[in-house]
Order: structure tokens, then C-alpha cells, then sequence
């Protein structure tokens, strides 16, 4: 459609802004095997900024003994994640009551966590894609409290009251 002068793609070229982001995922897989206290087993797949994504368990006592789970999750690249399994018994998995036991792999069959002789809880932290979350990276990921600042590993975030121009003041 032309109005002579501009046509109608023209006309809404100018006020449409497209935004496209490619987002990388790849699979992680857990296989678990409960022992004789299936209730007392839990599990968390927690993103580098410790949200859940996933999670399973507890268990339902006497059904799902010596049973096992395989999970799948989707996770993006380029991004750490964290593996936690608890026992609210203290016992762990194996090996007085049952073998237990868990494995985490990546889409290429890679061990990323595996265990089941633990006390309360056992975490396995692992990243994909390099080297995982850094402090100039343009994102905020890992422990940082904002973009590429704050937390355990990044410099302090900038302030209005840190007595320095920074940031965006």
C-alpha cells in the first residue's frame, strides 16, 4: 500500500522495533535411585542466582523405595547451575539402608554430579559454555547483585552515595 510518498511497510517500519535473541539450551539428565527411605530424599536444580527451576521429593514411603527416577531438564548455555540432594534423616542414600545413589550428565552422557554417601545434603556446582558467569560479561548472573557488580566475586555495585560518579548518575 502507497500513499504516493511513503508506502505502508515504511510507515510501520518506523514505530515497529524487533527484538530476536537466540537462546542457547542443552539437556541435563538425573537418574536417582532411592534407598529404603524414600521419604527422607529431596532434591533442587537451582540456577547460578540459587532460584529452583526443578525439583523432586520427597519420596512416597513404602512406594517408591529402591526405585528409580530419571528426570530431564532443559538449561540454557553459558550459565552455572547448581545440583543439591538432602536427607532429612542426616543419612545420605547409601549405604546403610539401600545403595542409592544419583548421577547428573550433560547431553553428551558427562558425569556433572553423582554421590549417595552424604550426611544431610551434598551440592555440586557446574557450569556450561566456557567459563561461566564473570564480572564483565554485560549480564547479571552468578552471586552478582547487579549487572556485572556486588556479590562474593565482582566489585561493589556503584551508588548515589559512594562518593564517585559511576553508573548512570
Amino acid at each position: 500500500v502507497s500513499d504516493g510518498t511513503n508506502s505502508l511497510t515504511n510507515v510501520f517500519a518506523n514505530y515497529i522495533e524487533f527484538e530476536t535473541s537466540i537462546v542457547n539450551t542443552t539437556q541435563v539428565h538425573l537418574e536417582l535411585f532411592t534407598d529404603a527411605w524414600c521419604e527422607e530424599t529431596s532434591w533442587e536444580f537451582l540456577d547460578g542466582n540459587g532460584n529452583v527451576l526443578y525439583s523432586g521429593g520427597p519420596y512416597q514411603q513404602n512406594v517408591e523405595d529402591f526405585t528409580t527416577f530419571n528426570e530431564s531438564f532443559e538449561v540454557s548455555i553459558n550459565e552455572c547451575y547448581s545440583f543439591v540432594i538432602s536427607d532429612s534423616y542426616g543419612d545420605g542414600i547409601c549405604c546403610a539402608d539401600g545403595n542409592g545413589s544419583y548421577t547428573v550428565t550433560d547431553a553428551n552422557g558427562g558425569t556433572l554430579a553423582s554421590g549417595g554417601s552424604f550426611g544431610s545434603s551434598e551440592a555440586t556446582d557446574f557450569c556450561f559454555g566456557g567459563n561461566g558467569p564473570t564480572c564483565d560479561d554485560g549480564v547479571q548472573n552468578g552471586q552478582e547483585t547487579g549487572v556485572d557488580c556486588g556479590g562474593p566475586d565482582c566489585p561493589a555495585c556503584p551508588t548515589c552515595t559512594d562518593g564517585q560518579q559511576n553508573g548512570q548518575e
